[in-house]
């Protein structure tokens, strides 16, 4: 008898916190803004990439985890950015390897990785393309001296 007790409590107690979630939806759904709500998930996309830049990023993960379409997603950065989400995917991963190329603690195989490619060869092209110049010129500028290409 006293399982039975336990389980009903466990229950209730599921139910009650279904029933609190449920509650802090509704009141934020109607005390907030279509634009903010918008804002907020933005905000949230960026902060995940952000802490996870390290890891295979692209549409399909970020859609999975926020629960929105690819339009959505293209549209959100679109309208609020005004730059595609690989175009702003690619400038933080860039951003990021420049960061670590000027502190010039870590050799450009971590960084490659620690920026989410998982191939030199893609994070040396990006990068190019992206800075126009090479990584290790970029590391040789930060650190003043400057490399030249054999």
């Amino acid at each position: 008898m006293r399982k039975r007790t336990v389980r009903l409590r466990n229950a209730g107690a599921g139910a009650a916190a279904d029933l609190v979630v449920e509650l802090g939806r509704e009141y934020y759904s109607q005390n907030t803004s279509p634009t903010e709500k918008r804002q907020d998930l933005l905000e949230r996309i960026c902060h995940y990439i952000d802490r996870h830049l390290g890891e295979p990023i692209d549409r399909d993960v970020i859609c999975k985890r926020f629960y929105i379409s690819p339009s959505t997603l293209s549209h959100l950065f679109r309208t609020e950015l005004e730059v595609s989400f690989s175009q702003y995917l690619l400038r933080r991963r860039m951003e990021r390897a420049a960061s670590l190329l000027q502190a010039g603690e870590l050799p450009l195989q971590d960084i490659c990785r620690l920026c989410g490619y998982s191939e030199y060869s893609s994070f040396f092209r990006a990068f190019r393309s992206h800075y126009g110049c090479s990584p290790r010129d970029w590391a040789g500028k930060a650190s003043g001296q400057f490399l030249e290409q054999p």
